[in-house]
């Protein structure tokens, strides 16, 4: 008899995987052994045989890529998804791919329409199902479907974005959404708070001849998908502290200097923390980075900045 399970709790993608693995050779050996998994994945982005060959990152936007040897491309997986993992022995059940793939889509198809959602495929572009978006005029895909066959079994499964309303999460989704400050939308979509971590460096300790100030954190080689001003958490290992931080070149200070850098203010703090890991978690945008006449204007500017994020922290305290 087929069984169903359902996984509990958001199920790393990897563990998943190395059991689905396993299961494919009991399968193989007998069709009683067959499973259906339904779960809700941690965050990640899997990369299929489809996946550009120059392609290498191992993570996008701090979120894990897995390299797996399914077909399609790069998918993200994570909060807010259906996760569907059939274990079938297509083989001994006399089916080709084709045909279970458009049992899999006919079957969806009737499900949701049960819900009074109507459902499609576009099988001249690509296998899986859309809706239409009626308030943008578009259709969007939210059900994708990426597959293995091994040994007359058919697994991995079928992705499905349940808030079929919302944009398809995505990398550039992310990125768009971190770029204009909206952090609760870019932590639905990560499915944890977007923060950088690095360890503090010595920089040109300009901010404490101005009385402000800075922790600099080195970007390297990293491309922030944020630029600007932004109230901030700040993590020092297990301490917790309030922030200002600017992501940016620095211009009115640096203006021949185009390398990226992390400088960041804390609040009511005193403490010499050079050489030390920081984790900062960003809450909101106060403005845009700008180039500031001299440094008198620039050191108001800053002090502006602070007096925003205590009003903030303030409202967050008392929320």
């Amino acid at each position: 008899m087929l069984r169903i399970k359902q996984l509990k709790g958001r199920v790393n993608y990897l563990e998943a995987l190395n059991k689905m693995n396993s299961k494919v050779l009991d399968v193989s050996e007998d069709i009683k052994n067959e499973e259906i998994w339904f779960l809700e994945h941690q965050s990640v982005f899997t990369a299929g045989s489809s996946t550009p060959k120059n392609f290498n990152e191992k993570k996008i936007n701090n979120i894990p890529v897995v390299f797996i040897n399914r077909g399609g491309k790069i998918t993200f997986h994570g909060p807010g998804q259906l996760i569907i993992y059939p274990i079938l022995n297509i083989k001994k059940r006399k089916l080709n791919i084709i045909e279970y793939i458009n049992k899999i889509e006919e079957i969806i198809i009737k499900v949701f329409k049960n819900n009074k959602i109507t459902l499609f495929a576009k099988k001249e572009t690509n296998r899986g199902l859309w809706v239409r978006d009626e308030k943008n005029k578009k259709d969007k895909k939210i059900i994708f479907i990426g597959l293995r066959y091994s040994k007359g079994v058919i697994y991995h499964g079928i992705s499905i974005n349940l808030d079929f309303q919302a944009e398809r999460v995505s990398s550039t989704r992310i990125r768009d959404s971190l770029a204009v400050g909206e952090f609760q939308l870019a932590e639905k979509l990560l499915g944890h708070p977007f923060s950088i971590s690095g360890k503090v460096i010595y920089g040109r300790q300009l901010g404490r001849t101005i009385g402000i100030p800075t922790a600099n954190i080195q970007l390297h080689r990293y491309v922030a998908p944020i630029s600007g001003v932004f109230a901030c958490n700040v993590f020092i290992g297990a301490e917790l502290f309030f922030g200002v931080a600017n992501v940016g070149v620095r211009p009115t200070v640096d203006d021949a200097n185009l390398t990226p850098i992390l400088e960041v203010h804390l609040l009511n703090f005193n403490r010499m923390i050079y050489g030390e890991s920081v984790k900062v978690v960003f809450l909101k945008k106060l403005r845009d980075e700008k180039k500031y006449e001299d440094l008198s204007a620039l050191k108001s500017a800053i002090n502006q900045d602070v007096r925003n994020a205590e009003t903030f922290f303030e409202s967050e305290e008392v929320n």
